[in-house]
């Protein structure tokens, strides 16, 4: 038995603890989040809207899919590299990760807490209508149609990405967003050095939603092109948009092609959770700021840090989350650029806090 190794790692409580406080402010953050859900539920007479645990079985199974997937591609990174006995050496490693109790615990309790503050988001955000109803559809689409010389941005999409093919990549792209929200949370999240990368991925990313998703969605409410009809009482200018949509749908149906156009279903299913007045995964309806935009920028923040290929490569993405949000009918294309703007100020601030050393600048100035 190696002693000196024993005698050098650190007790189960010493480890658990020095995990927890590591990751002291991101659960500062979640617990502010679940507290100001529950004040604005009882503020505003909406307990039953508050719901803490939506997506306690959907994070559950992405968390076993996600292991499962990591084992199969370490296997066959292995096996490609020719390492004998490949499925032993993961065996290995994994006992390894497994004897490793703290951050296991650690990790198991940062899943319980997304699932926490996913929860308290989804349930402020069906809220926000109640607190204050949509109005600004109206403003914000004059806005762009400003900002682009006259024209519906929209239009200029439709122009480039002009057919039903292209609208179902533009659509595959855009739902590939919650593939990557995932992927890239698990990554800075099991990924424990350096450490100051992975507080401020973590911290920004939780933040962005509480800040952007929901203090300024509740100040600029409104709901988006696809229920502008819903909602306005006049003339709706998307209206020649949504047919587009329904049309180009039909083609590819009748066609038999791929990919199809899967936002005008999801659209509708969170309308019919609006009437119902349901808390469900996914469910709230708020366009401004977008939170699509936001998460994607701060993917491609976190990943240039990592690497510069893996940066610009998000970057791009973040250009096709931003035309999709308007040639899906999802977004005004004014929230997406407020969204851009506003995550990268959370990032350079957060940066500010977390940068190796500005502890001990704190300590030393008290």
């Amino acid at each position: 038995m190696d002693t000196t190794s024993a005698l050098q790692r650190p007790s189960f409580r010493t480890g658990l603890l020095n995990v927890l406080k590591r990751d002291r402010y991101i659960y500062a953050v979640i617990f502010l989040l679940f507290v100001a859900t529950s004040a604005v539920g009882y503020l505003y007479g909406l307990e039953n809207r508050v719901k803490f645990f939506v997506y306690a079985k959907l994070f559950a199974g992405a968390s076993v899919l996600t292991f499962i997937v990591i084992f199969i591609g370490y296997f066959f990174v292995l096996a490609k590299n020719q390492v004998p006995r490949p499925t032993l050496t993961i065996l290995r490693k994994g006992r390894d990760v497994l004897t490793n109790w703290p951050e296991v615990i650690g990790l198991l309790l940062m899943m319980s807490a997304l699932t926490v503050f996913m929860s308290s988001f989804t349930s402020l955000k069906v809220m926000i209508p109640l607190i204050n109803p949509y109005e600004y559809d109206v403003a914000f689409a004059d806005i762009d149609r400003f900002l682009h010389f006259g024209i519906d941005p929209w239009k200029i999409t439709h122009a480039v990405f002009n057919t039903p093919f292209l609208t179902g990549v533009v659509n595959f792209f855009y739902n590939l967003w919650f593939f990557l929200f995932w992927t890239v949370w698990v990554y800075f999240l099991v990924r424990l050095k350096p450490e100051h990368d992975r507080q401020q991925y973590l911290i920004s990313f939780i933040l962005s939603w509480m800040i952007i998703g929901g203090v300024f969605a509740i100040f600029l409410s409104s709901a988006g092109p696809c229920y502008y009809a819903h909602l306005i009482d006049t003339p709706d200018p998307f209206a020649a948009l949504m047919d587009r949509l329904y049309e180009q749908r039909l083609w590819i149906e009748t066609n038999d092609s791929y990919p199809p156009l899967w936002a005008l279903d999801t659209q509708n299913m969170l309308w019919d959770n609006y009437m119902a007045e349901e808390t469900a995964v996914g469910s709230g309806i708020s366009a401004m700021p977008s939170m699509h935009l936001s998460v994607a920028t701060m993917m491609a923040l976190g990943m240039y840090r990592i690497s510069r290929f893996w940066g610009y490569v998000f970057w791009v993405y973040v250009a096709m989350i931003q035309i999709g949000s308007v040639h899906l009918a999802w977004h005004y294309a004014i929230d997406g650029y407020v969204s851009i703007i506003l995550t990268i100020i959370i990032w350079k601030i957060v940066g500010r806090f977390t940068k190796p050393g500005q502890g001990k600048v704190i300590a030393k100035a008290q």
